[in-house]
């Protein structure tokens, strides 16, 4: 692993209503080009708002920060899967 590129954590136990979250190597690197770092993240599994997408797929949502997470990915390994990580843009206001 090259010593100079940011890396952040892919485990997250303990998430309320999750369980144990996996941030797949995708979903890692485009954290990485949006400025997101660790706390980040971790506040947003923690505090985020979540919203269902369908049976096993949910977006956590906080500030400008969202994530998809598969809640039950084939085959499972004993974690959610967040498979995309994203920079919302902030919406524009009513004139």
């Amino acid at each position: 692993m090259n010593p100079e590129l940011p890396t952040l954590k892919h485990y997250y136990p303990n998430i309320p209503t999750l369980g144990n979250v996996a941030i797949s190597r995708h979903a890692q690197a485009q954290a990485i080009n949006a400025g997101f770092n660790d706390s980040m993240i971790e506040d947003t599994l923690r505090n985020g708002t979540e919203v269902p997408d369908g049976q096993n797929v949910v977006f956590k949502e906080k500030a400008l920060l969202r994530m998809v997470i598969n809640k039950k990915p084939t085959p499972f390994k004993g974690a959610a899967l967040c498979t995309t990580i994203i920079r919302l843009k902030p919406q524009e206001k009513a004139k």
